[in-house]
């Protein structure tokens, strides 16, 4: 007598890990991640060089991370086109529909993608951090002085969630254009002309990017919130872009 065919039946946290799996295996096999990456460690690199010389002599236990830090507001942008890059990506040949017929649930693909990018995002920028750090090192010398371990590594904890986020929240506005160009565009332009231009301005802390200062810098500008306040604001505009990106994706025709 033949035994009975047993049926095994996955649960659905094992079929939502499986689609990270995949979301991730996409990610990491699309050259346009790595090179991104690699740029924007080399930019965070060459600013930070660039700012430790002009730093002067002995800039203090928290002037060095400072120093590191500085280079961050601008080489961020990297890391924005890195979301937008890995969003459009799908609507690329068509990709989104052979994603979709593997999983068709619209919303469970859209969350299993923003992790699987997280889990990108996180290592990249502690690559990105740490060549700015490693070039303030190189840079100051005997002058580099951080501060105790605790801080530093709050800081540098603090710099890397905020900018895991902010390619979540770039991540979201590809995904709404399905267009890199001018997703990306808009973004990079934002982060080096228009935000610079804010700053100063009444409003300044309620964008991500200004309010982020708070999170890495040990004297951010004046007026700047409470960490937690910031946080706050960082969260709110990820959201903010991420709701309505899954919202959308549910309901056009890809």
């Amino acid at each position: 007598m033949s035994a009975a065919p047993v049926l095994v039946l996955r649960t659905a946290a094992a079929a939502f890990v499986d689609a990270v799996r995949a979301e991730l295996s996409k990610i990491v096999t699309l050259p346009a991640t790595w090179l991104t990456i690699g740029g924007t460690a080399a930019l965070s690199a060459v600013l930070s060089l660039f700012f430790a010389s002009q730093a002067g002599d002995g800039p203090g236990a928290m002037g060095s991370l400072d120093v590191a830090m500085a280079a961050l507001p601008y080489s961020q942008a990297g890391l924005f086109v890195l979301g937008v890059i890995v969003a459009c990506s799908e609507h690329v040949g068509g990709q989104v529909r052979t994603t979709l017929i593997a999983m068709p649930h619209r919303v469970t693909q859209r969350l299993a993608a923003t992790i699987a990018l997280v889990l990108v995002a996180v290592p990249a920028a502690l690559l990105v951090i740490a060549s700015s750090i490693l070039a303030t090192v190189a840079v100051l010398g005997a002058d580099v002085a951080f501060p105790a371990p605790v801080p530093l590594v709050v800081t540098v904890a603090s710099a890397t969630a905020y900018l895991a986020l902010m390619v979540v929240l770039s991540s979201a506005a590809g995904s709404l254009t399905r267009r890199a160009l001018p997703a990306a565009g808009a973004l990079v332009l934002y982060l080096v002309v228009v935000s610079p231009m804010l700053l100063g301005q009444p409003f300044a802390f309620a964008l991500p990017d200004i309010a982020g200062y708070t999170l890495w810098f040990s004297d951010p500008p004046e007026g700047a919130p409470a960490a937690a306040v910031a946080w706050l604001t960082v969260v709110a505009w990820t959201l903010a872009a991420l709701v309505p990106s899954v919202v959308v994706y549910r309901r056009r025709d890809v």
